[in-house]
């Protein structure tokens, strides 16, 4: 709590305010909501598919989709930048169809969408798991689709994990420094998310901006966190 208190005492005396601030607002919303709708349902087909499909090795696949939990976000912008990147053979043929993701708004969203990508699958899965089939087998016979026995039966269930999941997507999007940093080149007006304008206030000695920056970020996820509870 003594960081958080500290934190609010500095920046009640230095609240700033600039174009900065409300262009990285932006781009951090823009590329956090759009991470959330699709890791959302992505996760969701994702979890599906592991609890009702015959996987071979399926610890394997799940401990490959929880990959993103366990290796640093700088990694994983240097593997996205790899297969990506102008010199890569995908990146050559994406140059071609004028179709550039590093230093690009693109960037963004694929380095967000690839460290969240665990956290809807974590929150359904166990819950799909521990379905009683006795009510899905009974819509079955009553010639129900399997379409119609998700949305029906299985959906109300997994609809609160659901949303625990979207939100910390969004909040974990929102906070992303390592991996978009790599990716995204960190430009002014075009890349620039509110936490590398953190970094880049702070090691420029613009405290006041670092700190408002901060209390935006902590604000907006806390907000987040109690209008779901």
């Amino acid at each position: 709590m003594l960081p958080l208190v500290y934190m609010l005492v500095q920046v009640g005396t230095q609240f700033t305010w600039s174009w900065e601030i409300l262009s990285a607002c932006r781009l951090s919303l823009l590329c956090s909501t759009v991470t959330m709708m699709i890791n959302g349902g992505m996760g969701l087909l994702a979890a599906w598919g592991f609890t009702h499909g015959h996987w071979p090795a399926k610890s394997i696949w799940l401990g490959i989709l929880n990959l993103p939990l366990s290796i640093s976000p700088v990694i994983v912008a240097l593997m996205l930048n790899s297969v990506y990147g102008i010199h890569s053979p995908i990146g050559k043929w994406l140059w071609t169809k004028h179709l550039v993701i590093p230093f690009h708004f693109s960037a963004l969203v694929l380095a967000s969408l690839f460290v969240t990508l665990p956290f809807v699958v974590k929150e359904i899965v166990p819950i799909l798991e521990q379905l009683d089939e006795t009510q899905k087998e009974a819509a079955r016979i009553l010639g129900a689709k399997e379409t119609q026995v998700f949305w029906k039966i299985s959906f109300p269930y997994v609809r609160r994990a659901l949303i625990n999941g979207v939100i910390a997507t969004h909040c974990r999007a929102m906070g992303e420094f390592g991996a978009v940093a790599l990716l995204s080149g960190n430009i002014s007006h075009q890349t620039q998310t509110l936490t590398l304008l953190l970094e880049q206030s702070y090691k420029e000695y613009e405290t006041p901006l670092a700190w408002s920056v901060a209390l935006l970020l902590s604000i907006w996820c806390f907000c987040l966190k109690i209008a779901h509870e």
